[in-house]
């Protein structure tokens, strides 16, 4: 991916000037998705993304979802608690494959449950939206969502790429053979970013 196509610069002036108007020509779901955000999710301009760029408003992880409508198979629209939110997937080429993102993540249960059985430090972890090495990958998801599918197609993958607003760079998070975040690597600037200082 090219500087001048990373996703914390394409489309983002266009997205946030029709943001406002985007869920007018909705139709409604035959059925509302209802759920829980699985992890820390950040909108921009009122959009949650798949390119999930680490920057912008912090959605919780745990905060109720409710969408009611869609939008040319790739916009969904609704609240999260009391927020009006969209979300898109910027890799779904049908409305399939957008159904199947959001349903990574809104999801059925609370994770807060799951979230309270965890060491003390991953808890902090989550709560900072930060990694450190040591983490499992739900853990990781949790914390700084998932990666984009257009650069991690495969979450069962070695290396999980995100991308930051920081000098919009990327930051490769790399598991080990025991599922375990091994090391965070990227621009430093790009590293503070989702690195728990420790």
């Amino acid at each position: 991916m090219t500087r001048s196509s990373s996703p914390a610069r394409a489309g983002l002036p266009l997205l946030l000037a029709s943001a406002l108007l985007a869920g007018c020509a909705a139709a409604p779901l035959g059925q509302p998705i209802v759920g829980y955000t699985c992890c820390n999710l950040r909108a921009q301009g009122g959009w949650v993304s798949s390119n999930n760029v680490q920057g912008g408003d912090l959605i919780p992880a745990g905060t109720p979802v409710r969408l009611t409508s869609i939008k040319r198979k790739y916009y969904l629209y609704g609240l999260a608690g009391t927020q009006e939110i969209a979300f898109r997937d910027d890799a779904a080429q049908s409305e399939a494959q957008t159904l199947r993102w959001i349903r990574q993540v809104v999801v059925p249960q609370d994770p807060q449950p799951l979230l309270a059985s965890w060491p003390k430090e991953v808890q902090t972890a989550v709560a900072t939206v930060r990694v450190f090495p040591g983490m499992t990958r739900e853990q990781v998801a949790m914390a700084i969502g998932h990666p984009s599918p257009t650069d991690t197609p495969d979450l069962a993958a070695s290396t999980w790429r995100y991308w930051t607003p920081a000098e919009d760079q990327p930051v490769d998070l790399r598991f080990g053979e025991d599922g375990r975040l091994a090391d965070i690597t990227g621009k430093p600037s790009a590293v503070r970013t989702v690195a728990l200082p420790r």
